[in-house]
């Protein structure tokens, strides 16, 4: 049987972090991929729809694959970690994942996506959003989840519906109120740790998540209380609209940001507001009988490790079930099946999609399928999971 002879062999080089010195290399396959063919002039034209691509230490955190000294193929990633149910917990990012043509089905894509999941693994990270639903995020095992209700009312209809609140009055942010976005976004239970140079990307730029976005600083008698992050006024085939998909600040005074935001609004645009169904803004807008529907998040979605984030999670657990239980919890992952069990009761799921689904939510029109429950096992699942996510648009690459 013969053997391929080394010539025939293609000298790529990575994956790699990129030196500084090849920073302009990385550039160009993102420009060429992303932004050329939609008639940008340059890369920050296009990328400041995507600040979190311009963010200080992008280079720090991008693989790319490179042939004869300039690189050729190139995958960004980001990290935050976040809080949940008083929980400390990590999400990494995947964005910007690109080609050149001239060196497409590879397999130098997938190569650097490999590399990306196992930093992320040696970083702790819990959950992987990646910016896309492709075969190769499929096949490291990202899927779609939800957990997200959207309320959708024309002006005057959520003008009328939300009455008796204090009044309140809206001031679109600048970069000089950071640190005070910062401030406001840190009295939030669930959140992302965040430096201050996340804010002020977004604010420089006016974008995130691929559209023009702001930030409205909602204020009681002079004192900033909270903020909405929301899309500028959209406009397609006839219809316009803004979505809110970030929000900080007392829920019942947020109701009289939404009134102040529909009533600057054309009689004939829509205000959506995108809202983790637990929360209590969403109980709100329900007993408002607005329109609702469920949606999914933005992005696909990876579980890193069953076994650590349960781990992580025991405090949160030991709130809802008997602490002995939790206590002695053991927990065990492979061959796609991944199994919590002690005293008083067990669970297993199976599969890596029904993983995703348990820890995350599922997405509209799904239906989790591979979960067996028993005892305190089955009130684990059914109580205690899924797990929200802060909203991550504004820092998806």
């Amino acid at each position: 049987m013969g053997v391929e002879s080394i010539e025939h062999v293609e000298p790529f080089d990575g994956p790699r972090t990129p030196t500084p010195e090849e920073a302009e290399s990385i550039i160009r396959v993102l420009y060429t991929v992303f932004f050329e063919p939609h008639g940008a002039p340059e890369y920050v034209a296009g990328a400041c729809r995507w600040p979190m691509a311009l963010r200080p230490g992008a280079r720090e955190e991008t693989f790319a694959m490179f042939y004869e000294g300039r690189a050729v193929s190139v995958i960004q990633r980001l990290e935050r970690d976040f809080i949940v149910h008083g929980c400390k917990l990590r999400l990494g990012y995947v964005g910007s994942v690109s080609t050149l043509p001239e060196f497409r089905n590879r397999g130098l894509a997938s190569t650097i996506l490999a590399a990306t999941m196992q930093r992320f693994r040696e970083n702790g990270v819990d959950f992987v959003c990646i910016s896309g639903d492709r075969p190769m995020y499929r096949r490291v095992g990202a899927r779609p989840t939800g957990g997200l209700l959207r309320f959708t009312a024309l002006r005057d209809e959520m003008v009328n519906a939300i009455s008796n609140v204090p009044p309140v009055s809206l001031r679109r942010a600048s970069i000089e109120d950071a640190s005070l976005l910062s401030r406001l976004y840190e009295q939030e239970a669930l959140r992302f740790v965040r430096p201050i140079s996340d804010y002020e990307v977004v604010l420089r730029y006016e974008h995130c998540a691929g559209q023009r976005c702001e930030f409205q600083l909602v204020e009681q008698d002079g004192e900033p209380i909270g903020y909405l992050l929301m899309t500028s006024l959209q406009e397609r085939n006839g219809r316009k609209w803004v979505r809110v998909f970030e929000f900080a600040g007392d829920r019942f005074l947020l109701l009289g940001a939404l009134r102040e935001l529909a009533l600057g609004l054309p009689n004939d645009a829509e205000v959506w507001i995108d809202v983790w169904r637990g929360d209590n803004l969403s109980r709100m807008l329900s007993n408002l009988n607005l329109n609702c529907s469920d949606v999914r998040r933005s992005g696909t979605y990876v579980v890193i490790d069953f076994v650590s984030t349960m781990r992580k999670l025991l405090p949160y657990f030991e709130s809802h079930l008997s602490p002995e239980f939790v206590r002695g919890i053991e927990l065990n992952a492979g061959r796609e099946r991944y199994v919590s069990w002690g005293r008083g009761g067990w669970m297993q799921i199976t599969g890596e999609t029904n993983l995703v689904w348990t820890m995350l939510g599922q997405p509209p029109g799904e239906t989790i399928t591979g979960v067996r429950a028993s005892g305190l096992g089955e009130r684990l699942f059914k109580e205690c999971l899924p797990i929200p996510l802060p909203p991550v648009e504004m820092n998806m690459i």
